[in-house]
């Protein structure tokens, strides 16, 4: 695990990752269309002296990810030629490390993509998966820690996205098997692989469907799926140490993947409410159908929001107490 590796070790496999997937060719250096590369020639470069050919060959013998593969040959008798590559995630053009052409997708009855809450009600949920400047989407054969699961995606990942690839396959998309079992598909012709392909998206500690959050009779008693048309304000409270971050970023999950909001102006003797964010109620509620779902918590009546909203939803941001108006 790379956890139990040493600092030096880490910062070597990510020097390494990012030279070989990325910049190698900006580098000056000669990558084939295996994607490999003449060992020497990189610890040639200032940043890798420190490295001896031992610790790279280690590296590669001990990743538990199996990111890297070498080729060594013999220099007709006088010593031996290391190359090496990195086993998936290129952004190199016309770079094939060894990937196999998947033909009959029962082979892989589960594959899936991790990714983060975030990024999926925002984008992923819309506009489908997308290469995001590699060659390939990335997919794991199952989840963190299943058998058999080398490599596919960040152990960090909160949102399973389980794809159909026979479904994808016979529309045409194409799926490769990498030598640390990744599966990877370049997608359609703007990189995208529709959310139509997927097969199922859980949280992976819920474990229930995101799309069928609402519906379900257990949640149903716990959540209130709502109109927000009539509302007079949509309020994000929040610090100012955390506002810095959201006029930045939008507005983001804070409670199981959900933007928390109240309809009410609230009394600012709360020490933690010292920025209110209102959002325009009206485009808000107008793209409802389309972008959000809307959520109303029975406990305490606090609503939720299903999305990520950008600045261009809010309306105006105050200072809590003295009432003074926000840049955004």
């Amino acid at each position: 695990m790379i956890k139990s590796m040493s600092k030096r070790m880490i910062n070597l496999s990510k020097s390494l990752a990012f030279l070989l997937r990325d910049t190698a060719r900006d580098e000056g250096l000669d990558i084939d269309c295996e994607g490999f590369v003449d060992l020497n020639s990189i610890l040639a470069l200032p940043r890798f002296a420190k490295y001896s050919e031992e610790e790279v060959m280690r590296l590669v013998e001990t990743s538990d990810k199996q990111r890297f593969s070498l080729a060594v040959t013999s220099d007709d008798g006088s010593g031996s030629h290391v190359r090496i590559r990195a086993n998936q995630g290129h952004t190199i053009p016309d770079v094939n490390p060894g990937l196999i052409r998947i033909t009959d997708p029962e082979r892989f009855p589960k594959v899936v993509h991790g990714t983060a809450a975030e990024l999926y009600f925002a984008l992923i949920r819309f506009e489908g998966l997308h290469r995001m400047g590699r060659n390939h989407i990335h997919l794991a054969t199952g989840e963190p820690g299943e058998s058999g699961v080398i490599s596919g995606m960040s152990d960090d990942s909160s949102i399973y996205i389980y794809v159909d690839i026979e479904k994808a396959m016979a529309d045409h998309y194409d799926f490769y098997e990498s030598l640390n079992g990744v599966v990877l598909t370049p997608g359609n012709e703007e990189g995208f692989l529709p959310s139509k392909y997927f097969s199922a998206v859980r949280h992976k500690d819920a474990g229930y469907d995101l799309d069928d959050y609402v519906k379900n009779d257990f949640l149903r008693d716990e959540f209130k799926l709502i109109n927000v048309a009539d509302f007079r304000f949509l309020i994000h409270p929040t610090t100012h140490k955390k506002y810095s971050r959201i006029r930045r970023l939008g507005l983001r999950k804070t409670k199981g993947n959900y933007v928390n909001l109240i309809s009410s102006e609230p009394s600012c003797k709360q020490k933690e409410i010292q920025v209110l964010i209102y959002l325009q109620v009206a485009k808000v509620a107008g793209e409802a159908a389309e972008k959000f779902k809307f959520l109303r918590f029975q406990e305490d009546g606090e609503i939720f929001v299903s999305g990520f909203l950008s600045a261009d939803y809010f309306e105006k941001v105050v200072e809590a107490k003295t009432g003074v108006l926000l840049p955004f």
